[in-house]
């Protein structure tokens, strides 16, 4: 479903993943400049009702799905249609200067992977200052979630952008008021002077029906709305069942 349909909800004493393995994509001294091409999640991940397997990321808190080149911004506005789609723990002008990074990490096993990216950053700006700030975005394989955890944020007045937004991004986001903890997917937000709390988790949730598709030996996945069929030698039918709010119903 598009990325306005996720519910929303605001947490607290979450912890940051320690990143052991993790793999740095964007290194010190990095202002602007979003990895040059796009990298593989490692898995496929349903975003805004499309199925990825590439991403790129900025040091200005933001991350790009597809395969499009990402483009330097760090002008952040919530309905752009620049390196759409994307979501944003904390998107503004950032830099990850002095000792700071851009590292990314999958665990687990399949179905049930999460990619986590890890932004180690400047807040407010500095180019030639250390790092103080940690954010992490993780996104989960089988259900589509997208959770954004904090650990430490520079203190500043800032004017960010945090939430999701879709490839129709002037009718299709949703954005996070930081002071409330609360969303909107009406009235953008781009003006977001202070920073989470270390803790706070925003959790982003598909409202789409779970559903299971039958056979699903020569499907790449069995629990997707739209999964792709390969190797069929004969005419198969295939069956899915939908399950919502207790409700089940099956067609072929």
């Amino acid at each position: 479903g598009q990325v306005k349909t996720y519910s929303f909800t605001a947490g607290t004493e979450a912890t940051l993943d320690p990143m052991t393995g993790a793999t740095q994509v964007i290194g010190s001294g990095t202002d602007d400049t979003p990895t040059a091409l796009p990298l593989s999640i490692g898995f496929t991940f349903n975003f805004d009702g499309v199925n990825y397997t590439q991403y790129s990321v900025s040091p200005d808190g933001w991350l790009l799905l597809g395969p499009a080149t990402a483009v330097s911004q760090f002008s952040n506005s919530t309905t752009s249609t620049t390196n759409i789609p994307k979501l944003y723990p904390y998107w503004d002008d950032l830099a990850t200067g002095t000792t700071g990074a851009v590292k990314t990490l999958v665990t687990g096993s399949a179905p049930n992977r999460i990619f986590i990216a890890e932004w180690y950053v400047t807040i407010p700006r500095a180019t030639s200052g250390a790092a103080n700030s940690t954010m992490q975005a993780w996104l989960y394989e089988a259900s589509g979630k997208v959770e954004f955890r904090y650990g430490t944020m520079g203190a500043g007045s800032m004017s960010a952008s945090v939430g999701l937004s879709g490839n129709t991004p002037a009718t299709n986001f949703n954005s996070v008021t930081v002071s409330t903890g609360t969303n909107s997917t009406v009235t953008a937000n781009d003006l977001n002077a202070g920073q989470p709390a270390s803790g706070t988790i925003y959790t982003f949730t598909p409202m789409v029906p779970a559903v299971k598709w039958t056979p699903d030996t020569q499907l790449d996945f069995n629990n997707i709305l739209n999964p792709v069929a390969s190797n069929l030698t004969e005419t198969t039918l295939f069956t899915v069942t939908g399950t919502n709010a207790g409700c089940t119903s099956s067609s072929t």
